[in-house]
């Protein structure tokens, strides 16, 4: 089954030159049955927001906070699809080969982002240093350049609920002093006088 990426054409990597991010400026190109469209790019973003709360790399570990029955990354290859760079802002630059033809994409480098996807059921949840974690079918999967060096997932379980605990605390009032009931008897009985 082929792999339907959602990306912008960016610019073709001779196979002698050294990966790299490419710039932003290069050509767009329009292939709807391979991109998607804005809303299933807006639907990820929901979905990615509901589900996983934060990735955070510290070294050669990296703290998945989710709150799914997801389990640790797998390594992922798709065919014809090869990642040549990522850096965590800048997003990652997949290579394209004639393998997604029949669905009118050129080959060529494609720019992608965290919420951008992968096909119909691989979506992508966070752009790190030479690795890109997806989210593929339901699984926690991720793709690595071919110089990365794999981190250590360390997963990190969040409620999605919480639990209110009312505490009981006596009534508070504010009241006046109060003077003793033979004063306040003498000061009544000097007011009638």
């Amino acid at each position: 089954m082929p792999i339907v990426l959602s990306a912008f054409v960016l610019a073709l990597l001779s196979p002698d030159v050294t990966p790299s991010l490419p710039a932003a400026d290069g050509e767009v190109t329009d292939c709807p049955r391979v991109f998607g469209s804005p809303a299933y790019k807006r639907k990820l973003t929901k979905r990615r927001k509901r589900l996983l709360d934060d990735v955070d790399p510290n070294g050669d570990i990296v703290d998945i906070a989710h709150s799914t029955d997801w389990r640790r990354p797998f390594y992922l290859e798709f065919t014809g699809v090869e990642l040549l760079a990522a850096e965590g802002d800048e997003g990652a630059a997949f290579r394209v080969d004639d393998a997604l033809a029949d669905l009118d994409c050129e080959p060529g480098v494609y720019h992608l982002d965290v919420d951008d996807s992968l096909g119909d059921d691989t979506a992508i949840l966070a752009v790190l240093d030479d690795v890109v974690l997806v989210e593929f079918k339901g699984q926690l999967g991720y793709l690595a350049t071919d110089d990365a060096e794999i981190p250590t997932w360390r997963m990190i379980w969040l409620a999605p609920w919480r639990i209110i605990r009312r505490r009981e605390t006596g009534v508070s009032r504010s009241t006046m002093p109060s003077r003793s009931r033979s004063r306040a008897r003498n000061n009544r009985s000097r007011r009638r006088r």
